[in-house]
């Protein structure tokens, strides 16, 4: 376990620049009701409301219509897109392994369990849900190979293909992910009139042209959250509570997201989560290039599109790079949670950015009696729930309190 480094004055400067003074925002006390936090920043700044973790808003209106979610593994399907294919030759091997009711992490230990090595030999692109059926690539060193040539199965998974590459495969190194969903049991939501299947049907099919055509909120959602992981990164992060090296990066992903989606929430509460603002940091949808716009007018067709889409921090050391309304509105939020802020700067965490709007590619459905079935692509990083959350309040029947490294 390692403590947090020491903040040198340099550090504490850059937050400075970042995080604005009560004066500044004129803060009032944090307001606790019912487990909901609304924060209201009054002044010539206007009105400004915190929307808690379990309140985000959605887009395309809250949901009529509920359903069950993984009701059995087999209902939420996760092939890997991954960046680039093996070569066909080197020093590594590559296998495509497909997993039921495990996560990436356990399948690792148990193969570097059964060919005697280290779990840190082992590379994978991304981290896959446990309660789910899914197939990724992973990679070891080749001299493993011969221990594995009887292994086609093991508990929990299955190899599909071997392959020769020259590098090993390491997190980041994927494009995307392809989805097949089944959302079981449709029905009214709660306190909701009732619904025919006809009534269903058709809301969901104009909910999901609406998705086809302008998109959905690139939220995190429970899997980057799960029960208690915004708890032990903020007893991690604000009060140097000790984590396992091993897990420290990803409750510095869990802090991140936090503030994103916070972000994402009040661009949304403005109406403008899909629109160009006044010096707004864009995001090329097809490169992830960023671009800045100065003048709304000279980017706002572009935005109009889908080809640019604002983007939102994912907070660390450096400067922003938005500016006017949208860098104020950024300092709002992130002021909410400079605790968090303090400790993602004194782990030298370097200031990215994250789409606030995404769009999924070869989105289709149908119907099969009381049952949705949906098939999309997303690309690496993008939530399935996050679009399901938009067409209908979900229930898992799988969600577990131990699922905090899964990821879809």
């Amino acid at each position: 376990m390692s403590k947090r480094p020491p903040l040198k004055s340099s550090v504490l400067l850059g937050v400075a620049k970042v995080l604005p003074r009560c004066r500044w925002c004129y803060c009032s006390p944090a307001k606790f009701s019912n487990g909901f936090i609304s924060l209201v920043l009054n002044g010539s700044k206007g009105s400004f409301t915190l929307v808690s973790q379990q309140n985000w808003p959605q887009v395309h209106g809250v949901p009529a219509i509920q359903g069950q979610l993984k009701s059995v593994d087999e209902d939420f399907f996760v092939d890997e897109i991954a960046a680039e294919k093996p070569s066909g030759e080197g020093k590594f091997l590559w296998l495509q392994v497909e997993k039921k009711s495990t996560n990436t992490d356990w399948m690792i230990r148990e193969i570097a369990k059964t060919i005697e090595a280290k779990p840190e030999q082992i590379g994978y692109a991304g981290l896959k849900d446990r309660h789910a059926v899914t197939r990724q690539w992973i990679s070891l060193p080749g001299f493993f190979e011969r221990k594995l040539e009887q292994q086609d199965h093991v508990a929990g998974f299955k190899i599909l293909q071997r392959e020769r590459s020259k590098q090993p495969l390491k997190p980041g190194m994927l494009k995307g992910n392809r989805f097949e969903i089944r959302i079981r049991q449709l029905s009214a939501a709660e306190g909701q009139p009732e619904l025919t299947q006809n009534e269903i049907e058709q809301q969901l099919n104009q909910k999901l042209q609406k998705i086809a055509a302008e998109g959905f909120a690139n939220y995190f959602t429970e899997q980057r959250f799960g029960y208690e992981n915004i708890a032990v990164a903020k007893d991690f992060l604000e009060k140097d509570k000790p984590v396992a090296q091993s897990k420290q990066g990803f409750y510095f992903s869990v802090a991140r997201s936090l503030i994103f989606n916070d972000y994402l929430a009040q661009r949304i509460q403005r109406q403008n989560w899909n629109q160009c603002i006044e010096a707004d940091l864009l995001l090329e949808h097809e490169t992830g290039k960023q671009k800045f716009a100065p003048e709304i007018a000279r980017f706002a067709a572009t935005v109009a599109k889908g080809k640019l889409s604002p983007s939102g921090p994912m907070y660390g050391k450096g400067e922003p790079r938005a500016g006017g309304q949208a860098y104020s509105l950024e300092k709002q939020v992130i002021s909410l949670h400079s605790d968090l802020a303090v400790g993602l700067i004194s782990y030298g965490l370097k200031m990215k950015r994250r789409s606030l709007r995404i769009f999924a590619q070869a989105l289709s459905w149908r119907f099969e009696e009381n049952d949705l079935l949906l098939q999309f692509e997303l690309p690496a990083g993008c939530y399935a729930t996050a679009l399901i959350r938009e067409l209908v309040d979900y229930r898992s029947a799988s969600q577990q309190p131990n699922d905090r490294l899964a990821s879809n």
